[in-house]
Parts: C-alpha cells; structure tokens; sequence
C-alpha cells in the first residue's frame, strides 16, 4: 500500500474506533434506542423505556430520571457510581469504556430478550471487565429488583473480598439526594456469617465466597452469580470446580433476570475454564461465549509520526500485517504492541497476557506435551455417545458375571459407547483392545478408567469406542473391566497394573482369579535372559511411559487415532513435560483418561501392525482363519522384543 492509502485507512479505522459515546444523552450507548426531544434536549432514550406507558415527554426531570434508571443502566451508573481513574487516579463517574459497552449490551440483550442472562467471557487483562459485573448486579439488586441475592466466587478470598470492595462502594457512595425517603441504602453483616452482607431496605443479601470455601452459597436462595477468574480455579483433593458450580448452581433460583456470569482471563488448557468456554463456542452449554481481544481497548496505542507510516508499515512482521490486514488493528494500536510484545521473552507470553483471537488466549508454554494444533484436530470427531449406561452379567463377580452380558442404558451412567462391537463380521483377533487406567476408590481420588480402542474401525484409524470412568473397589474394577472386554469380541484386556502393584490387598490374586475366567489378558514380557515374564498388565515406568506419550503424539500428529470424549482432548491439552522430563497433567488436573488411552493405542496399533505383517503374505489371508491361532497369539504379550522395558 502506498503512504497516502496507509494513512487514509488508518484514519478510518481509528474514526470507528472513537465514535460518540454519551451516557448522559444516550448517544452511542447499548440497546435499541429511540431519539425524543425532552425539554428542548435530544435524547437517545431506551425503546422499551419509550414504550412504558408511564412516559412522557413532559415529565417531571426527578420522575424521567428515575424512570431512566430502570432502563438505562449507562445513565444510571454516569449518576450514581465512581471508578478510580487510571491516568489521573481520581475517582471519576463511570462511563463504560469499549470492552465494557460490549459486555453491556450482551448483559442486556439477555435480560430484555430471554430475560435469563448466561455469559462465559474470555478476556484480556486491565479493561474492568469485573467492576461491570458488580456495577451491573449492584443496579440489578438496587433498581430492578427487591428480594435478589448474590454471590461473588474468585480463585481465593483475596480476590473475592477485592471484588466484594466494588460491590460495597457502589451502595456506601451511592448519593444521598437519589435515595428513596426513609430507605436508605446501607450495608449490614447477617449475624454469625462474616461472609454475607445484607441490604435491609432491598431486603438482599451479598455473598463472598471462594473456589475453596464453596458451601457459602448453600441453602440460599440466589438470583446473581459472579464467578471469577475460573482459569485460577484449584482442584483438589478437598476441592474442585465442579463442586463449587453444583454448589452455586443448586442454590440458583429460575426467576426472571436471575443472572450468572463466568469471566476469566486464559491460564493454558485443560482447566475447568478451559473446559467449560470449549462447551460454550460448542453450543453444548448455556453460556453464550464472549471474547474480548487487547485491541479493543482505547488504552494499548502508542503515538506514530505521520512522516514514518510508511517505513513502519513496510517493517511489519508477518504476525503485525495479521494485525493489520485479519484484525483490523491501527497502526497506532499495532506500534503499542510492537513495544509491549519487547518486554516479553517469548511470543506465547505475550500471546497469552494480551490475545488477538481466542485460540492465542489459551495459547499453552512451552512444557505442553502434545502440539496444541494436533489436539484441535480432533475436535470434528467429539460426538455424544450412542449409548450411555452400565453392562450387567448374571452377577458383579466371578466366572458368572461373564454369561448372559446385556447393556442397560441410564442415564448419568458410567460407561460410554460410541461405537457398539461388530458381531457381524468376521473375526479378526485382538481387533478391539480394551485398556484399564487403575485409580482410586473414594470420590476424591483419581478415577479409574477403562478405554476401548478398535485397531480395525470403519473408518480406516484406531478409533476410541468405548469408555468406563468411575471409582470403584479393584476387585470390581477388575471384573468390570473383563465384562467390557468380553462384550468386545473376547478383546485383547490390558491393565495398567502400578496401581494394582501399590494398592492394598492381594492384587496378584485379583488378577489371576480373572484370568481363570478371562484368558485374554496382555501379560508383561520377557526377562533379560529371553525367560517369559507371565504376569498379567502393562507396567508404567521410567522406560515404558515416553513410549507410551511419544506413540500417542504421533498418532495425533499423523491423523491415524479418532477421539469422540472432550475430556480426553482436555487432559491432552494439559499434559505436561516436567523439570527433569518427566511426564506428568498440570497441576489440579487429571490424566487418567489420557493415560488409559495412551496405553489402548500403544497396544491396539503395535498389534493391528504385527497382524499385518503376519497375514499380508499368507496363502489364505482370510481374517476368519484368525481366531484358531488365538492360543498360540497370546501366548506372549503383542509387544515382546526380547528386552526389559517391560519390567518392574
């Protein structure tokens, strides 16, 4: 582009970019608005507000104003609410800046339609994106409604008492001239909960709560949720973010304008923020999901000389004309960010503090074990299940509990089933491989995870077509996991058995009383000597585990494995490489399904190889032949080399 069109484009842009906004007259505000002369001034009133059959234009200026009140949360924030200036540190009145007006007008655009309001906002940092949502919910709780309690929840206490301090300067500052007579707008701690304050005169409660003193909210009756910086969210063994949000949610009421807003700034994938934005951009949520880029903010420019547009715009990087050409971003927005983006050591720091797009947001270190792109792949391929529900024999345990296996769907059940087994076929040996991931059994240990992998899909890949998670005693994991393998075709059963090794009880007795019943069972491998190792699992160790996740990353990269449980993909996405090149979920997170699966893949793709090779030049290459060498195929495990990978 020559200098003259630079600069005319970019003048454009920045006209759009400082538009007219005018809370005090309407002009440029949220909302379908309608112009009206009132006394001799030209206002851009809301449309709803001009339709309330209490308006007129001859009203008195206290009744307008405080009809507008009800309708135009802008003016009534302009009137009644102070923020801290950034550049003066003042307190200024409130007028929304960019970021703010569009939040505002998603916040609105839910109440007046739906009248429920459900948001889930990715963000950039420092544009106040938490001051609206109190401010918001203050006007809520003050103007709209009486009888509206709220709750605000942050990562830690901190940051909740931080946003609970917005809360109670909009009611302790709210000027005096504009409150109702005799009932005044004050704040009172509910006797014996320091963590509740109370509006006596809107007869409403504030609660502040954190992810990890999530039983606040129980038995109340609220109407408003702040849930904030969900990215920092902790899981633990005493807390996690699913707890918190039953918590909250069971204690939400249905009313009109009852309203939950999540908001977070990105911290990698694989969190519960993660999770639950993924849902949302999926539709498979309420949330409607909102992402505000840096570039949106009035304040990340940095001044340009007229006279070096050109040299400046020839210097562009390929990412900085992505800026220009893809986002639509100034030159003086893209000059801030060359300057920003030099303080950081890396491009996925500054990507991530500041984003363009939300892939950037959750743009992960440089520890993640698997390439994100790789992951994204698999997202066409999540899919709700066929059938959800349990399989059930004669009985729980035993010889028996392997006859008469029939599937009963219900729903909240446990074991997944994408794909049903090919009875119909001929059978090929080992075609299903089932994989087990032994956890815990109380509710807050890691689960325990069976994974079904098909070597010889449809589809032309391995593909995942079942999957079992829950916590369960080992013995009834073990017959569990039988059951499973037995319904897939008699299928080649694997168990990750370090848990087994480490856990109470007799595990050896367990998994041989198994394989008195189910001989189909992968068996170690080889001792250094060339001695046959017989006992049954896969030994996750120091040697075997990066096998293990370099054979899962390259299935992801080469296409050749098809996922259908986001879960996994999350668990994926938070696999990391730690200190020392350890392998291991980030911190809070779970890698249970990962590994089941890694194991399942291993196995299923090193087998469907080794069929191959022993097949492709038979005289009779007919996969019904298979099954009278099934004897002779397990004999010794898929993957025996002759080495000690295998072993403890």
């Amino acid at each position: 582009m020559k200098t003259e069109e630079i600069i005319a484009e970019n003048n454009r842009r920045k006209a759009v970019f400082n538009t007219v906004y005018d809370p005090a007259t309407g002009e440029g505000c949220c909302g379908k608005r309608t112009a009206v002369e009132v006394a001799g001034e030209r206002l851009m009133l809301p449309e709803t507000m001009v339709d309330d059959a209490e308006f007129s234009t001859q009203m008195p200026p206290e009744k307008l104003r405080d009809l507008r009140f009800r309708y135009d949360f802008e003016y009534w924030a302009l009137l009644t609410q102070t923020v801290v200036d950034k550049v003066t540190r003042c307190e200024v009145p409130f007028r929304a800046n960019r970021p703010q007006r569009l939040i505002i007008g998603e916040l609105e655009e839910q109440r007046t339609g739906k009248g429920r309001i459900d948001i889930i906002i990715l963000k950039a940092r420092q544009w106040g994106c938490s001051t609206l949502i109190q401010l918001y919910f203050a006007w809520i709780q003050i103007i709209l409604h009486r009888n509206y309690n709220s709750i605000v929840c942050a990562h830690d206490l901190t940051a909740s008492n931080y946003l609970a301090s917005i809360f109670m300067h909009a009611v302790e500052c709210y000027p005096v001239e504009l409150q109702d007579g005799d009932n005044k707008l004050k704040l009172a701690r509910l006797r014996g909960c320091s963590s509740i304050m109370r509006i006596p005169s809107r007869n409403c409660n504030y609660t502040c709560a954190s992810s990890n003193t999530q039983n606040s909210a129980r038995g109340q009756n609220l109407s408003l949720a702040h849930l904030s910086e969900l990215a920092s969210w902790s899981a633990t063994q005493r807390h996690c973010p699913d707890d918190v949000m039953r918590t909250i949610g069971g204690s939400m009421s249905t009313s009109k304008g009852c309203a939950v807003v999540m908001e977070s700034t990105a911290n990698g994938r694989g969190n519960y923020f993660f999770n639950e934005w993924t849902r949302a951009t999926r539709g498979d949520s309420s949330m409607k999901p909102v992402f505000i880029p840096w570039y949106m903010s009035e304040f990340y420019f940095a001044p340009l000389d007229e006279n070096s547009v050109q040299e400046f715009y020839d210097s562009f990087s390929p990412y900085e004309l992505r800026l220009w050409s893809e986002f639509g971003c100034t030159l003086e927005q893209i000059h801030w960010y060359r300057l920003k983006f030099e303080q950081y050591s890396a491009a996925y720091l500054m990507r991530s503090e500041f984003p363009s797009d939300a892939d950037e947001a959750f743009e992960d270190t440089q520890v993640a074990a698997f390439e994100q792109s790789t992951i994204t792949r698999q997202m066409p391929n999540i899919k709700a299940p066929e059938l959800i529900g349990d399989l059930r024999g004669k009985c729980d345990t035993g010889a028996d509990s392997l006859l008469d296996l029939s599937f009963e769907e219900q729903n909240g059940g446990l074991l997944k089933v994408w794909s049903q087994p090919d009875t119909l076929s001929p059978r090929i040996p080992d075609r299903y491989v089932t994989a087990v991931d032994v956890g815990g059994t109380t509710e807050r240990s890691d689960y325990s995870v069976i994974s079904v992998v098909d070597a010889y899909s449809p589809l032309g890949q391995l593909e995942v077509v079942a999957q079992w998670r829950g916590h369960i005693d080992h013995d009834l994991l073990a017959w569990k996991s039988a059951q499973i393998a037995k319904w897939y075709c008699g299928s080649l059963l694997v168990f990750e058995r370090n848990s087994f090794d480490g856990s109470e009880g007799d595990s050896e007795y367990i998994l041989n009383e198994i394989g008195n019943d189910y001989n189909n069972l992968y068996r170690r491998g080889t001792t250094p000597s060339g001695a046959i190792d017989n006992r049954p699992g896969f030994h996750t160790n120091r040697k075997t585990k990066p096998e293990l996740v370099n054979c899962l990353r390259q299935l992801l990269r080469d296409g050749r494995f098809i996922e259908h449980d986001s879960d996994s993909l999350a668990e994926m996405s938070a696999y990391e490489v730690k200190p020392g090149g350890r392998y291991g979920a980030r911190r809070g997170m779970h890698d249970d399904i990962l590994m089941s699966r890694a194991i399942a893949l291993f196995v299923s793709y090193y087998s469907s190889t080794d069929y191959c090779k022993r097949y492709a030049n038979a005289d009779k290459p007919d996969p019904a032949l298979a099954p009278k060498e099934v004897d002779k195929y397990h004999s010794l495990p898929r993957l025996c080399r002759g080495d000690d990978r295998y072993l403890d």
